[in-house]
């Protein structure tokens, strides 16, 4: 699973977890007081989060072009939360998150280690909302599609990835890859993903609408992200023997062309 890392330096710190997925918290971290030797809230703080996979099948279902791929009926498509709705781009209802906001108090004169012993339990409290939200979206999806559509999903969801999802233990399990090379593909993959969160943090802090830059293959978060992911996949993919790569080909099927306006 991929790690991302979100620093900020702030009196008050409102967080955005960026998913790669369906659930996006929101969290506060509030320093209390002048910070030692500094402005108040001076010092790095992280929160980091590890999605899931099925969090990325879900966003893969909000895609006009994916649902149609699928042919998900009107019942199915209601009972996910993807009833056509005016004024969406892909014909579908933005997904709402049932998390709740998070914050925590800490003292700025505290120390730097335990300033960030009070954000890493922010940081778990808000992995296991994601978890949470994850299981629940899971579980509807695998209640909802049938055995053929979630194979094909499966499918996709590899294929809308990349290389990187091999970084996931479920994946690497299924392509069998060796040991020795699980290792050295996390971390490529993680490091990808850190590479991805930074850009899409300068792009916050600059008032981007990252969905559009998301979109728009010439904008800088666009580019940074794209090279990040490429970057890793090709290093990714020259560690897989001659069976690995096969099986790999094979767990993503028949190739599909993903629309580049949604």
């Amino acid at each position: 699973m991929s790690m991302r890392r979100i620093t900020f330096n702030a009196a008050v710190v409102p967080v955005l977890v960026l998913a790669f997925a369906s659930t996006a918290l929101s969290a506060q971290v509030i320093l209390r007081g002048p910070a030692e030797g500094g402005a108040p809230g001076s010092g790095p703080l992280i929160i980091s989060t590890t999605p899931s996979a099925m969090g990325s099948q879900r966003r893969l279902l909000e895609r006009g072009d994916v649902q149609n791929h699928l042919r998900l009926t009107v019942r199915q498509k209601k009972e996910l939360g993807l009833a056509p709705s005016p004024g969406t781009r892909t014909g579908s209802k933005p997904v709402e998150t049932t998390a709740v906001p998070l914050r925590i108090e800490v003292d700025a004169k505290s120390s730097p280690e335990e300033r960030q012993q009070s954000v890493q339990e922010l940081s778990e409290k808000m992995r296991a909302q994601v978890e949470a939200s994850h299981s629940a979206s899971e579980a509807k999806i695998k209640e909802v599609l049938t055995p053929e559509q979630l194979k094909r999903l499966a499918e996709l969801d590899l294929q809308f990835r990349g290389p990187l999802a091999l970084g996931n233990p479920r994946v690497a399990a299924e392509v069998k890859l060796s040991s020795e090379r699980r290792a050295p593909i996390t971390a490529l993959a993680q490091e990808a993903q850190r590479k991805m969160a930074e850009a899409t943090v300068d792009a916050l802090k600059e008032g981007k609408n990252i969905q559009q830059e998301r979109k728009n293959r010439l904008s800088p978060l666009r580019k940074k992200t794209d090279q990040a992911k490429v970057e890793a996949s090709e290093k990714i993919l020259a560690l897989l023997s001659p069976e690995e790569m096969a099986r790999w080909e094979s767990a993503q099927g028949k190739p599909f062309r993903f629309r580049t306006d949604l």
